[in-house]
């Protein structure tokens, strides 16, 4: 009898050591934002910046990152998460996207995203009136701004230069996508990257934490 109640106690402990990890892993994970080989999460309502190899304190590690999807482990089992999706018991969809942008160490906030459908690089530039680009990365997106642009100057570093104006498309950062933006093709080299200004920027809500830069659907 008391090798059975022994046995029994035994049988109880190692029930209890194999469930309760499910306990601590069940977490409420949305993904805010998707860079290359880092991710900001939101795990339990914390805000979370994970690099790729890194764990959070509530236990998640980041396998892989890129500007898609995220790929976490947690309590030993992988998953796969994408912009705007969060995790728990089952997939749900926020009301409105956030997109997160993490400084560079150039101190700019440098944005994957889109113009009329084709991946583009933004530099986020408040600055900057509307979404501006150089003749050749127009021609690289097919835009043929010499036949939809308005003829006119605009102000450079080294002066006055022609460009054209017109309205775009698309554009899109993340989930968050702008449709009939108004946009600039300056010729010439200027500007190096494509400006992602205000024309975009004032149609969405923008908060600074943290040298995080979030943009939210309105």
């Amino acid at each position: 009898m008391l090798i059975s109640f022994y046995s029994s106690l035994r049988v109880i402990v190692i029930l209890l050591v194999i469930s309760f990890p499910l306990s601590v892993f069940a977490l409420d994970i949305a993904v805010k934002g998707l860079f290359k080989n880092g991710a900001v999460m939101e795990i339990d309502g914390r805000q979370r910046m994970l690099k790729v190899g890194k764990r959070s304190p509530e236990g998640v590690l980041l396998v892989s990152s890129s500007t898609k999807a995220a790929e976490v482990e947690i309590g030993g089992q992988r998953k796969t998460l994408y912009l705007s999706r969060q995790i728990s018991s089952r997939f749900t969809v926020p009301e409105k996207k956030t997109v997160a942008i993490p400084m560079s160490q150039g101190r700019s906030y440098i944005a994957g995203g889109r113009i009329n459908g084709q991946s583009v690089e933004m530099i986020v530039d408040t600055g900057a009136t509307s979404v501006a680009l150089n003749s050749r990365q127009a021609k690289q997106l097919g835009i043929r701004y010499y036949e939809q642009g308005k003829r006119g100057k605009v102000r450079t570093a080294s002066g006055l230069a022609e460009a054209y104006y017109l309205t775009l498309e698309s554009v899109g950062v993340g989930g968050i996508v702008i449709h009939q933006v108004p946009g600039v093709v300056i010729i010439g080299e200027y500007p190096k990257h494509i400006l992602l200004g205000m024309s975009y920027l004032r149609r969405v809500s923008m908060r600074e934490e943290s040298g995080i830069l979030y943009l939210e659907q309105k």
